[in-house]
């Protein structure tokens, strides 16, 4: 099947990522559109702009890579801190005893220096 017929195929209902007032104002086309004018170039178009990756169309695409790269990172920064907030720090006095007392063995003195000592955990989880 020739390249051009497969784009052809992309359902026109396609949902955008980019918004149509964003998309307007950045003077992106829609999603469907960039895949086919990346691919298959409008006639007018400029050469450097397509040789620079300056098209419209290509413009528009690696802006919704950017944003979804973008969103990822953020997204893995928000698990991540929920992740840690869940973990059990050591660093209360009651939980080192608690602790202590499940050991199948008593700490030396040279163990029960090395413990750690932390500051109470603060209320926020982010530094």
């Amino acid at each position: 099947m020739p390249s051009y017929a497969a784009l052809e195929l992309i359902d026109p209902s396609l949902p955008d990522i980019l918004p149509a007032p964003l998309r307007a104002r950045l003077g992106y086309p829609t999603r469907r559109e960039a895949l086919i004018h990346t691919h298959f170039p409008p006639s007018g178009e400029s050469l450097d702009a397509l040789n620079t990756f300056r098209s419209p169309a290509q413009q528009r695409l690696i802006f919704e890579e950017f944003f979804l790269y973008q969103l990822s990172l953020a997204l893995d920064r928000k698990n991540h801190a929920q992740r840690k907030r869940h973990r059990l720090s050591p660093s209360r006095k009651h939980i080192r005893e608690a602790l202590k007392r499940i050991l199948p063995f008593k700490p030396t003195a040279a163990q029960n220096a090395s413990s750690p000592k932390l500051p109470p955990t603060s209320k926020n989880p982010r530094p």
